[in-house]
């Protein structure tokens, strides 16, 4: 996220309607209860926020350590989730104002990829089985906590973001020529 963003800022001039493209996907992690990967967009959003000499120390730092769920294998998984037949539908904008169902009794688990971006699919769904492949995935649950908190958390960082956001564009543009020199990596890199 925060190289996807530093990239665009220093190659051309991105509206604020990026920023909400990064917000949604956050968002979407979180409704998808994909807790973990969340997290690292919001680790990512906040360097990309700490402007330009941050985000470019970041290549020496290494990125955040992540927390990845274990997979195992998907026969064993599947006995420890029951499949729901169908997911309610219900309109978007209620969705959002219920956390995607987080508050309202399940309705069953499902099973799909981690590539499923649809929050529509996580609708009152209690366990989400995820196959990585075919012989392994890992199950992620619904957690209101976690929901409220990082519904709290990417308000707070959207907003921050939207705020700082034109001032950021022109630092990291102005910033673009001492990055993009052989120089500054080899220095950066201690080659």
């Amino acid at each position: 996220m925060r190289n996807r963003l530093a990239a665009l800022c220093c190659s051309s001039d991105p509206d604020i309607s990026v920023l909400d493209k990064f917000f949604d996907e956050m968002a979407t992690e979180a409704c998808s209860y994909r807790y973990l990967s969340c997290q690292q967009m919001i680790l990512g959003m906040k360097d990309f926020l700490r402007g330009s000499d941050h985000v470019f120390m970041q290549c020496v730092n290494g990125m955040h350590p992540a927390e990845r769920p274990e997979p195992e294998d998907l026969s064993i998984l599947r006995e420890r989730i029951s499949l729901t037949d169908s997911v309610p539908t219900e309109e978007f904008s209620r969705r959002r104002r219920s956390l995607n169902g987080v508050f309202k009794r399940s309705i069953g688990d499902i099973e799909t990829t981690p590539f499923d971006m649809d929050s529509a699919h996580f609708y009152r769904v209690g366990k989400v089985l995820y196959r990585i492949n075919d012989q392994e995935g890992f199950i992620a649950e619904r957690k209101a906590s976690k929901a409220i908190s990082y519904t709290i958390r990417i308000t707070l960082l959207r907003r921050k973001a939207r705020r700082i956001f034109p001032k950021l564009k022109e630092e990291y543009k102005h910033s673009r020529g001492s990055f993009t020199t052989e120089e500054f990596w080899k220095e950066l890199l201690s080659l």
